[in-house]
């Protein structure tokens, strides 16, 4: 399987690691194979959000923040680690390549933050902001921690999507799928 990884963003192009049997079969249905990848992006995307929302994406666990902030929050705001981010991930499907990150340009934003790290100057604003939560900051940086998310899972799905590519085929031709396809399109920014 082909992958173009940055971060925030996963290029995949499944003809790369095709069995000769699933190939022949694509190439009679295009139908079942534009089917079959949509369905392997859904089942990419839930299984990253399952690994965000675990906070140890394929295992591997994020790294703490600052532990009393954090706690703080996670106790009086419910700010969970990642924010809304598990939301804002998403595929797409063009013409045989499947794209899986982040569906806007605040997700982009925020989530290379995670995936890289950062340090943040504390401005008085964000003083206020959390000190109104009940939460004190001391000092005049927050140090975000990297938070790999896309390049761990996608080496935990990578061996198991060609063969849910092929079980997704064979289901589709023992039977076969009606015409009707979903109409919700996203688009995977970056």
């Amino acid at each position: 399987m082909a992958v173009i990884f940055n971060p925030g963003k996963l290029e995949v192009n499944v003809d790369d690691q095709m069995t000769p049997y699933l190939r022949n079969m694509a190439a009679n249905n295009p139908i079942w194979m534009r089917k079959a990848t949509k369905s392997l992006g859904w089942w990419m995307q839930s299984e990253i959000k399952k690994g965000i929302r675990s906070r140890a994406p394929a295992g591997q666990s994020y790294e703490k923040t600052i532990p009393a902030l954090r706690s703080s929050l996670e106790r009086k705001t419910r700010f969970p680690l990642l924010g809304k981010l598990v939301n804002a991930v998403g595929y797409q499907y063009n013409s045989g390549n499947l794209l899986i990150g982040w569906l806007s340009r605040n997700a982009v934003f925020l989530g290379s933050i995670q995936e890289k790290g950062k340090r943040i100057a504390v401005s008085k604003q964000m003083r206020r902001w959390f000190f109104a939560k009940g939460v004190g900051i001391s000092g005049d940086a927050v140090d975000i921690p990297a938070r790999p998310t896309f390049a761990p899972m996608f080496k935990a799905l990578e061996p198991k999507a060609v063969p849910y590519l092929e079980e997704k085929m064979i289901g589709y031709w023992l039977n076969p799928p009606d015409r009707a396809s979903a109409r919700r399109k996203y688009k995977v920014k970056g």
